[in-house]
């Protein structure tokens, strides 16, 4: 199955940035696995390199959650980007 993996920053408790695909994985955020549940555990790994690449470093993260209106599996983690903390949600598409 085709999962693609998507992130947004959190500036405010209801706002967000536009989704855009984790470039880390592929162009367009897609990747392969055999179940929802091996897609959350690859995210997983996907995170952690995307986290390196932009340069932040990881804080706290929460278990990935169903989002009851969009149906999809969501992970909210928190980073430290110099001085600042930021908040990104991840979200997994099938």
């Amino acid at each position: 199955m085709k999962f693609t993996l998507t992130v947004r920053r959190k500036l405010s408790v209801t706002e967000f940035t536009q989704p855009e695909p984790v470039s880390t994985v592929s162009p367009d955020g897609s990747f392969e696995a055999d179940s929802i549940t091996f897609a959350r555990t690859a995210a997983n790994g996907l995170i952690r390199q995307w986290t390196e690449s932009t340069g932040v470093k990881l804080r706290t993260q929460k278990d990935w959650s169903k989002n009851l209106k969009t149906k999809r599996f969501e992970k909210q983690i928190m980073v430290q980007n110099g001085t600042a903390p930021e908040t990104y949600i991840f979200t997994i598409e099938e």
